[in-house]
């Protein structure tokens, strides 16, 4: 977006930056080459990594964690029997990557066909990498932006989820576009751009939407999101303006999931706003995340799938308050395990490899662009945060790894719900680069959301 400030000059809440000042370079983000070619590169390492680790074209009886349901929900929804798959399953699913998938199967006469999966998935991964690079040159400027891209382009996990039929793709490809929408919302509200501020209000709430219809946690952060954009505009803008934009990004939101509210309500006659997989998975993680066979048993043995969420939070409750010491410490856990790099993560396919059947390049790469990347990411993000601008993102960015935790605390962690925390890292670990690189170490001070966020990614 024209008219943002670069490093050194106030930015649009009038702080000053805290990092030397860059050249400006003499072509727009969206049009520098360098950029364009990070993202084709990006594309190529997805198809041709996922191609070589599976050369059988990733058949179904290779699937992982929840693949056979996606698949047999959009293959359903593929053969024009709309969402009937879930009328017997544990849990109602958000449905937009069910869509997304159906939409390939219909396409495909719904012959299960891996290449256009790993094509659509790999060009929505790379592309996603467009806004964080944004984000981190407004952050310090195009240098920074350069690496984030650079990072994400070959960070493993994106391009691993980018080769399976589960929906992190697709959530981490709305939500960072989102994250752009809320920035360029919060500048023009600071400059009065009265034409555009509008549309970038609208547009953050429309992809909010989208992300909740994909994973519902994006629920959660849409509160989030508005109460940030009503208090990160300074005060010299008015606070019915402030409220009105709020107003605007909570209804367009709503409105968003409205749709699958009403096909819900109709399918199930009960209140649904997207999905029911709360309550069960409160339900597991109030247990430790053990005896999962017994769980889905009882969940199935109630008939109504309104009834079946009551009954899991009502089970859950019941876990919770007979012993709540075991739940704070299970909770306490699982919120240190959130960041811990796990080898033999289903996502990883590393099924087998004890007993040779994995191939040495893809253990080598996950160890040095999985776990050693990771832990790189982690720091650089720090010092990002730490020696950058004073910066409104870091405030939203807190409270949305702030939002994981919790998550995390109250239901249980798997590596693969790290993956739109470290996305969303990707803008400040390409601030920490360039902090590097332009030898500026003034350090910034942090809000307590991003203080509280990094202590637990360090700790964890």
């Amino acid at each position: 977006m024209g008219g943002l400030k670069v490093a050194g000059s106030p930015g649009p809440a009038g702080v000053l930056m805290d990092t030397q000042p860059e050249t400006r370079p003499a072509t727009s983000y969206w049009r520098d080459p360098a950029v364009w070619l990070l993202v084709l590169g990006a594309i190529l390492f997805r198809v041709l990594y996922n191609l070589a680790l599976h050369p059988d074209g990733h058949a179904p009886v290779t699937f992982v964690i929840d693949e056979q349901e996606y698949f047999g929900a959009a293959h359903l929804l593929g053969e024009g029997r709309g969402f009937s798959f879930y009328d017997t399953f544990i849990w109602v699913r958000p449905s937009l990557y069910t869509m997304l998938l159906g939409g390939i199967l219909r396409i495909s006469g719904t012959a299960y066909l891996y290449l256009p999966v790993l094509l659509i998935q790999s060009g929505l991964s790379a592309l996603s990498l467009l806004p964080v690079g944004r984000l981190a040159e407004v952050i310090v400027g195009r240098r920074a932006a350069r690496w984030t891209l650079f990072l994400g382009a070959i960070y493993l996990p994106l391009t691993l989820f980018a080769g399976l039929l589960l929906s992190e793709t697709l959530f981490v490809f709305f939500f960072t576009y989102a994250l752009l929408c809320l920035w360029n919302a919060h500048v023009t509200l600071c400059v009065g751009a009265e034409r555009k501020r509008w549309w970038w209000v609208g547009g953050a709430g429309i992809l909010l939407g989208c992300a909740a219809l994909t994973r519902s946690t994006a629920l959660a952060f849409i509160p989030i999101a508005v109460i940030w954009l009503v208090l990160s505009v300074p005060r010299p803008v008015g606070l019915r303006l402030r409220m009105s934009g709020g107003a605007l990004l909570l209804v367009v939101g709503v409105a968003t999931i409205l749709p699958i509210t009403v096909r819900n309500y109709e399918a199930y006659h009960k209140f649904i706003p997207v999905d029911t997989t709360a309550g069960y998975n409160l339900w597991l993680g109030s247990q430790g995340a053990r005896d999962e066979e017994r769980l889905r048993a009882d969940q199935l043995a109630v008939a109504d799938q309104a009834d079946r969420q009551s009954y899991a939070i009502s089970k859950a409750w019941e876990n919770i308050s007979h012993d709540p010491a075991a739940f704070v410490r299970k909770g306490l856990k699982e919120s240190l395990d959130l960041w811990r790099p796990l080898l033999s993560a289903e996502e990883n396919a590393t099924k087998g490899y004890p007993s040779g059947r994995v191939p040495a390049w893809h253990l080598i790469s996950l160890l040095l662009l999985d776990t050693v990347l990771y832990v790189c990411i982690l720091v650089l993000a720090v010092m990002g945060l730490a020696f950058t601008i004073t910066n409104p993102l870091k405030w939203l960015m807190g409270g949305w790894v702030l939002l994981w935790v919790a998550m995390s605390f109250a239901f249980f962690a798997v590596t693969r719900f790290r993956l739109p925390v470290v996305v969303s890292l990707l803008p400040w670990a390409g601030a920490g680069l360039g902090c590097l690189q332009g030898r500026t170490w003034r350090l910034a001070r942090l809000p307590i959301t991003v203080r509280a966020a990094s202590a637990s990614a360090l700790l964890g």
